[in-house]
């Protein structure tokens, strides 16, 4: 954390200022200066900080950015709750049994794969596929990769069938993990990876999203001139606007259409204003499913362990019994198999509402005016 607050510090630069530095804030604290200067720096910040109201930011665009943003962190976060247990699970279980250091190298592995791909991968495939095509493909990864738990518990089961259960001890280090466990482990990573696409993507759509709410309407802060009241007649300062002609009159159409390229060329300045609500607004409902997320999630599979096993979950670990034959068995089989089934259907509700996301990102609306100007030079 100190490591990524010095690199924030001394690379990064701040696209929305406010006014506020750390030598405005030690100045406020301590009683040196005069009043009149800090007076002046809180006019300062006053006119630079605006208030942007809660319903222009609730638009159709932020809504759908930040609900599959919110459905994105669920199925990340049911996973990585699941993923852990599954490993060191007993295969009398159906789980892998692996041993933490094991659970840990792939953990590893996992990151450092998926830092590498993202810098390396993540810029190509958003100008070969474009954004929403990587969106909804990280999303249709998360089925298989919950699909993966179910088959790997079933290869265990099948393994195991020959040899006895209560001999079997999965503490030890002395157990090797089979080559085809060990190739749907490495599929199921492999899948994450290429899950994570998700993330970046949908970051370019809450940046769009944020990007054409327009500004809102700046209050003037200075005065009218005075209006003598000596003389009859009236005489105002004229204003900078009308004491010369502009630029795109002396210039013409040409200046015009520079001016609109300046614009598409710069940011929207009602994106640099409500760009950190926004993030507010999404962060929060990720935080909320963050919550929810792992406590579903593992209470679901703990619950089905224990519909497939027959006893309570706390039981299970210290003494369990393989599911019962008949059609019995297969609906205690089905009951341990419904977490994957509830989160399977949390991957296919994210596919239709992402599906809804605009091929191209949202653009302000100058922004298109000087690209639909800027075709048909090109064109010619």
């Amino acid at each position: 954390s100190h490591l990524a607050w010095i690199v924030t510090f001394t690379f990064l630069k701040e696209t929305n200022p406010t006014g506020f530095t750390f030598a405005s804030a030690f100045r406020r604290l301590l009683p040196c200066g005069s009043s009149s200067d800090r007076k002046g720096e809180d006019d300062t910040d006053v006119v630079q900080t605006q208030v942007v109201p809660m319903r222009s930011l609730l638009t159709s665009q932020v809504v759908l950015s930040t609900a599959t943003y919110a459905l994105l962190s669920l199925i990340d976060i049911s996973y990585r709750a699941i993923q852990p247990v599954f490993y060191a699970e007993p295969r009398s279980l159906g789980g892998l049994g692996l041993p933490p250091s094991a659970i840990g190298t792939a953990m590893a592995l996992l990151g450092l794969g998926n830092g590498v791909f993202q810098i390396a991968f993540f810029a190509r495939l958003v100008k070969w596929w474009g954004v929403r095509k990587c969106y909804l493909i990280g999303i249709a990864c998360a089925i298989p990769i919950f699909a993966l738990f179910p088959i790997m518990s079933a290869v265990v089961h099948y393994e195991d069938r020959g040899q006895s259960l209560a001999s079997l001890d999965t503490s030890t280090d002395e157990y090797e993990i089979s080559v085809v466990l060990i190739a749907l482990v490495a599929l199921q990573l492999v899948l994450t990876v290429v899950r994570n696409l998700c993330y970046g993507s949908v970051f370019i759509y809450i940046t769009a999203a944020a990007g054409i709410i327009p500004a809102p309407s700046l209050k003037s802060t200075h005065t009218e001139p005075p209006v003598s009241s000596s003389s009859s007649s009236a005489t105002c300062v004229p204003s900078p606007s009308s004491s010369a002609p502009s630029l795109s009159t002396k210039l013409g159409d040409g200046s015009s259409k520079l001016a609109k390229r300046h614009r598409a060329a710069t940011p929207s300045k009602g994106g640099r204003k409500t760009l950190g609500a926004v993030n507010g607004i999404a962060q929060m409902i990720v935080s909320i499913m963050r919550c929810i997320g792992p406590y579903c999630a593992s209470s679901l599979y703990a619950k089905g362990l224990a519909w497939e096993y027959g006893k309570e979950a706390g039981e299970i670990i210290t003494d369990a019994d393989p599911a019962v034959d008949g059609s019995e068995g297969i609906w205690n089989r089905l009951g341990g198999l419904f977490v994957y089934m509830v989160l399977i259907s949390i991957c296919v509700g994210t596919l239709v509402v992402g599906s809804r996301l605009p091929v191209v990102p949202w653009k302000p609306e100058e922004e298109e005016e000087a690209l639909s100007e800027d075709e048909p030079e090109e064109e010619r």
